[in-house]
Formats: structure tokens, C-alpha cells, sequence
């Protein structure tokens, strides 16, 4: 054979095997989170950024993409993610959980796949790099932001994380105007999918130092490392005006723990742990929750044992750095990236979260490839052991993120899991009580309610569901002082006011009611159920002082423009809100629709009330119209 095709044939089995190896991290990837396809949404901020969130669920309209970028919903700021909930709404519809679920899916293996070109790029290594990709695709760790819809941010800012990098090596291999505005608008747009990745200017410094080599560590490369540091400045601008942004929108939203709510001991104390936690969770992923509470208290031995690990660690790595350069880059990375979330600037209450890991693991599992393989190198069998240990490695992590993904099938599973595995959780119990309600069980839902409000005297999660579990038991008295009581502790929230109205409705105290409806749309304008109450109340009510056609007319419209005129009760109480107006032959024509909507929906109670209804709108009509 001629010369050439003997020197292609090393090139196409290469060639091959990196094939191979992307085939075999997307199509395991997907195997592996098959079962969320027929998962349901959960009560825990999916519902905020999808299944009730009128925006996404109203798809892609001028007035919805405008909200995407000038609104700073759930406190933070990632229009770009809010525009992916809006196209998974154009393509599977906002009450197709599963749907939403493929699309986390697929980008997440999209990005292990990227990964590995990445790395194996970067670096001229390919089983290595195949190692990180691994991890990255299939650690249980990882479970929580890929199987939870509203985690969608973390697959987005790890698939630009990732983007950003592979340009970012392309520039440093050839530098040009035009890779480096690359770089910029990718890390541009993580930004504004999450602000975590505010860190990657910094990791990029670390690639420069290894395994990029564009500068060492000795005193005549300092300038190299201005150069370098300046090159970055852009990004850091762009990082810094996204971190304030962030910072007081999370403010505004009072999502920003104070120093009274959480003390400064507690958190400088939680530090060190919860990166030791990380790390042993990285070793050892068991006992894996959705919310893990923030002890009252630390013991300071635990914090100091935790920090003094930590140094011991960092030291290592800074004088191995000469020899063993990828433990520095490695090791930092770890450190780095987890410094936004760690906690010293505590939004929420809890220690810690799996899905804080999605970008840190990463140098975790690069420092352990190439340290493995540096160990491995003095053995007589390098090759064979470490394909022996990649294989074992692999499985072990498949086996338990495969057992992990279960727990994430709906709200109560999730919850009961959670609270299995962690002590004194509050916010679980709380979660759990929703499920239950959700799942029309009001004497489970009470019990949780009430260990909720025994660990959190002051969660008004509890006495809001507790509340609601007394009201589905016709307990209407006890339901309407457990959600005033909700009320005093978050005066702002408009679910208890949409619901405490509701509630002294069924006591025939509309007039009480009504003043709670008009708060909530101050609180929430777009709060479908208050709209449809208030429409409701304007169009039907026997006091006639009560009834106004016009505004049940307006309150019912923009009900069904949020609803998308899919929602049969919203189309009944517009029908209603026509009749009023006297306009019966469209309020027919809506009742129909309504009747028709909520047959399909398998609702054949309500089917009959409307088409009641709609004989009742019949025989308003004048004498020459009827049909």
C-alpha cells in the first residue's frame, strides 16, 4: 500500500475512537436520564419559572420576550434562560413536564460531548479527556440540575461555560480580533443564563498557566501575567457589572439573607465545610438531597478541622504546581468556581446544593485523570490498569446516578427522599406538605404542615399549606386563621392572599374577600386564579352593588390572553363576564368552548356546570336571536 494510506491509518483510528467516544457519552447520557421523560414538574420553583410563570407559558410575544430581559423574576436576571423556557413552550407545550425534562437532557449531553472535544483539544490527550467528560455526563452530583426543570440555568451556563472555553483555546492558539469577540459574546451570553459563570475569566487564567503553557510560574513571566490579566478585562467588566446586578436585584427580592437572619460566624464557619463536603460527596455521592437546612450552629473544631484540610490541600497543590501543574489548575478551579455560592453571601437558607458542583467537578475530575494517570505511569501495566480503572470508575458512577434519578419523578417523592437522608428539614416538609395537597391528600398534607411549623415557627410555607389542608376538610374557621397567620409573616405573598380570599368567599364574606384579590394582582398584575376570582365575583355576584360587566370584562380577557384561551374555567368565567355585558350570543359561543375544553381535559363535572350555564345564557337571549 502506499506510504499515505499507511500514515492515514493511525489518524483514522483516532479519528474513530473520538467518534466513538461522543457517540458513547450522548447516547449514554440519554439513556441513563430516559426515565425523566415521564417525570412531572415539581412544587419547587418549577412552577415559578414555568408551570404557573403566564410569561413562559404566553411562548414567544413581543411583550413576553420583553419581560425576558427587563424583568428580574425569581431574583436573578438570565433572560437567555427564560427565553429556552419560552421554546420548549412553543415546542412541547407548558403542561408537558416531560418535554422540558428531554430538553435538559439534551443539552446536558450536548455539553458532555463538547467537553471532550474540548479537553481532548486542549490538552492532546483523549482517554483523559473522555474521564472529565464522564464525570461531568453521568456523576450523581450532577442528578439535581440536569432532572430539575427549573435548574435549567445550570445546563445553559455549563453549555456556555463550555463554548466560551473551546473559543477561548482557539484564540490562545491563534489570537485574533475576531476569536477574541467570540469569546466575549459566548460569555456574554452565560451570563445570561446563570451568574455563576462570572468566575471563568479567572479559570481562563488557570488554562493559560496549564495546560495552555502561555505562562510559568517563574518571576520572569510576571509580565506575561499582566498581559494575560488585561486580555481578560473585558470579560471581567462584563462579569462584575452582572455580579452587581445580580447582588441587588437578590436584595430586592429579599432573597439576600441579612447578617440577623444568618450570622456571620455561622457562615465563615459553613465555608470550609460545605467545600469538604463537596469534595467527599465527589469520593462518596451518598445521602444526595434537593435541600440540605443550615444547622443552627457549628461546632468551631468541625469549621477549623474542615479549614485546616483545606490549607493542607492548597499547599500541596502550590508545591507540586512545578511538577504537577494540573493539580494547581485543578484544585484552584475547585476553589474558584464554588466561591460564588459557597455562602458567604447566603441567598436561601441552605448548606450547600448538589447543583452548585455542575462547573466545579469539573477541575475536580481533571486533577484526578491526570494525577491517576501520573500514578499509573510507574506501574508495569499503565495502559491496562488504567482502562481497568476507568471502567470501574465509570460504572459505579452510572449505577448511582441511575438510582439517584428516581427520587426527582415528582414533588412527594422528592420530598420524602429529602427528608429520609437529612435531619430537621424544615423546608422539606413543607415542599412535601404542597405535593400532598397537590396530590388532594389534606390529612397527610396537615402532618407535614405541622412538622414544617414546629422546625420553622416562621416559614409561612406552613401555615399557607396547613391552612389549605383544612380547607379541602371544610375546617373553614381553622383554614382562614392559619393563612392570616401565613399573611403576618410575608405580608407580600400573593398565593395567601388569593387563597385567604377564597377562603372567606366560602364563608360568605365577599366583601372581606374582594380587598385580598385586588392585593394580589398588586403584588402579581398577571396572577391568573385571583383574575378569574375577581371576574367571577363582578360578573355573578346576587348583590348587585358587587357586579361591574366592564371590569369583569377586563379582569376575564386578560385571564384568558395569559392562559392562552386553553384553561375551560377561564373561558367560563369570561362567558360569564359577556353575559353580564349583556352580549349573550359570545357568551355562548365561549361557554361552548369552555364545555368542549374541559371535556378534553377529562373534567366532566365542570363540562356539565358550563353547558348548565349555557342554557342559561340561552334564555336571556332576546326572543328573535334564540336558537
Amino acid at each position: 500500500m502506499p506510504p499515505s494510506n499507511q500514515t492515514s491509518s493511525p489518524a483514522r483510528r483516532i479519528w474513530l475512537t473520538k467518534v466513538s467516544i461522543c457517540l458513547a457519552l450522548a447516547f449514554g447520557t440519554l439513556l441513563i436520564y430516559s426515565p425523566v421523560r415521564n417525570y412531572q414538574f415539581l412544587n419547587y420553583d418549577d412552577d415559578d419559572y414555568v408551570s404557573d410563570n403566564s410569561h413562559v407559558l404566553g411562548g414567544f410575544t413581543r411583550a413576553n420576550v420583553a419581560y425576558a430581559f427587563a424583568n428580574f423574576h425569581s431574583s436573578n436576571w438570565h433572560p437567555v434562560t427564560w427565553l429556552s423556557h419560552m421554546a420548549d413552550v412553543a415546542l412541547w407545550g407548558g403542561k408537558n413536564p416531560g418535554g422540558h425534562h428531554i430538553t435538559n437532557v439534551l443539552l446536558h449531553s450536548i455539553s458532555s460531548v463538547l467537553l471532550f472535544l474540548m479537553f481532548s483539544s486542549m490538552t492532546g490527550t483523549m482517554w483523559r479527556s473522555a474521564f472529565v467528560a464522564a464525570v461531568f455526563a453521568w456523576h450523581p452530583l450532577h442528578v439535581e440540575s440536569v432532572a430539575w426543570v427549573a435548574e435549567r440555568k445550570d445546563i445553559l451556563c455549563g453549555l456556555f461555560w463550555i463554548l466560551t472555553m473551546a473559543a477561548y483555546v482557539g484564540y490562545a492558539h491563534r489570537p485574533s480580533g475576531p476569536k477574541y469577540l467570540l469569546v466575549v459574546f459566548l460569555f456574554v451570553l452565560g451570563l445570561m443564563s446563570k451568574p455563576m459563570i462570572v468566575t471563568l475569566p479567572l479559570v481562563l487564567l488557570l488554562l493559560d498557566y496549564w495546560p495552555l503553557n502561555r505562562a510559568t510560574l517563574a518571576r520572569a513571566d510576571m509580565r506575561k501575567w499582566w498581559r494575560l490579566f488585561l486580555e481578560k478585562a473585558p470579560l471581567l467588566v462584563f462579569a462584575l457589572l452582572v455580579s452587581r446586578l445580580t447582588l441587588s436585584t437578590q436584595v430586592r427580592g429579599g432573597a439576600l439573607k441579612s447578617a440577623a437572619e444568618i450570622p456571620w460566624q455561622l457562615r465563615i464557619s459553613n465555608v470550609p465545610i460545605s467545600y469538604m463536603e463537596y469534595l467527599w460527596k465527589t469520593v462518596w455521592p451518598a445521602k444526595l438531597a434537593v435541600f440540605y437546612p443550615l444547622p443552627p450552629a457549628i461546632p468551631m473544631w468541625q469549621a477549623l478541622s474542615a479549614a485546616a484540610a483545606l490549607a493542607v490541600l492548597t499547599i500541596a497543590a502550590l508545591l507540586l504546581a512545578r511538577r504537577l501543574p494540573y493539580l494547581l489548575t485543578g484544585w484552584l478551579w475547585y476553589l474558584g468556581t464554588l466561591i460564588p455560592v459557597i455562602g458567604l453571601i447566603q441567598v436561601g437558607s441552605q448548606a450547600m446544593a448538589d447543583r452548585y458542583t455542575y462547573i466545579p467537578l469539573v477541575g475536580l475530575a481533571m486533577a484526578g485523570a491526570w494525577g491517576m494517570n501520573t500514578l499509573l505511569e510507574k506501574t508495569r501495566r499503565p495502559q491496562r490498569l488504567a482502562a481497568f480503572l476507568f471502567v470501574v470508575t465509570t460504572w459505579l458512577m452510572i449505577e448511582a446516578t441511575a438510582k439517584e434519578i428516581p427520587y426527582w419523578q415528582d414533588s412527594v417523592t422528592l420530598f420524602r427522599r429529602t427528608i429520609a437522608v437529612t435531619d430537621d428539614n424544615g423546608i422539606a416538609h413543607g415542599n412535601l406538605s404542597s405535593g400532598l395537597l397537590a396530590e388532594s391528600k389534606p390529612e397527610e398534607a396537615a402532618i407535614e404542615a405541622r412538622k414544617a411549623i414546629q422546625l420553622l415557627p416562621n416559614h409561612p410555607l406552613g401555615y399557607l399549606n396547613l391552612g389549605m389542608a383544612m380547607l379541602m376538610q371544610n375546617r373553614t374557621a381553622d383554614a382562614i386563621e392559619n393563612l392570616k397567620k401565613a399573611l403576618q409573616l410575608l405580608p407580600d405573598w400573593p398565593d395567601t392572599h388569593n387563597d385567604l380570599g377564597g377562603a372567606l368567599i366560602l364563608t360568605g364574606r365577599v366583601n372581606e374577600a374582594i380587598p385580598h384579590f385586588y392585593e394580589t394582582l398588586r403584588l402579581s398584575p398577571d396572577h391568573t386564579p385571583a383574575l378569574k376570582a375577581l371576574a367571577w365575583i363582578r360578573a355573578t355576584q346576587p348583590n348587585a352593588e358587587l357586579r361591574n360587566a366592564n371590569e369583569a370584562l377586563q379582569l376575564a380577557e386578560k385571564a384568558v390572553r395569559l392562559t392562552n384561551g386553553k384553561d375551560p374555567q377561564t373561558l367560563d368565567v369570561l362567558a360569564a363576564a359577556l353575559a353580564e355585558a349583556g352580549r349573550f350570543d359570545e357568551a355562548i359561543t365561549t361557554a361552548e368552548q369552555a364545555e368542549t375544553k374541559a371535556a378534553e381535559a377529562n373534567k366532566p363535572k365542570l363540562a356539565d356546570e358550563i353547558r348548565g350555564r349555557v342554557d342559561l345564557y340561552r334564555l336571556r337571549l332576546p326572543y328573535r336571536t334564540r336558537r
